[in-house]
């Protein structure tokens, strides 16, 4: 109560409310864990993708010609498309793997390959797509982050 005359009212909770946002704007600028784990699921795609031969998400990868067939079969070479030495499919789909451009900030990710062959491959051959559902999948893997950081904020 104020003094005579006066009416005073007191917000409850103020104190804790701002700590939380506090701690949720420290998590959303140091995100990294959530960054880590949508590089993840964008690798686990990428091997779902090259596993349906592009077929997952829509549409298909262009059949190989009848020539580099047989020129897979004469070198042993794997025989699904987009497979014949897995460099490719291995740069974009196993952590850590050579030719791989795998780069995690606090706010993006980038993946793709170093392969020489790859811009042609992506421009034939659609390897690095998302669908929609992806995208919602890696938005809520960073939702929940963030809200898991709220949940957890200490409160004084």
């Amino acid at each position: 109560m104020g003094a005579p005359g006066q009416l005073q009212i007191k917000v409850e909770g103020i104190d804790k409310t701002q700590l939380r946002l506090a701690t949720m704007g420290r998590a959303a600028s140091m995100s990294m864990p959530a960054m880590v784990m949508v590089s993840n699921e964008m690798l686990r795609i990428e091997r779902a993708t090259f596993d349906s031969e592009g077929r997952r998400g829509g549409g298909s990868w262009a059949r190989d010609t009848d020539a580099w067939m047989i020129s897979k079969q004469r070198r042993n070479l794997d025989p699904r498309i987009g497979h014949a030495r897995l460099a490719l499919r291995d740069s974009v789909s196993q952590l850590g793997a050579p030719n791989q451009i795998l780069r995690l900030t606090p706010k993006s990710v980038t993946l793709g390959s170093h392969l020489p062959y790859a811009a042609t491959e992506q421009k034939h051959r659609p390897f690095l797509k998302f669908t929609a559902s992806d995208r919602e999948k890696m938005n809520l893997i960073i939702s929940e982050y963030l809200k898991a950081v709220w949940d957890l904020a200490v409160i004084a």
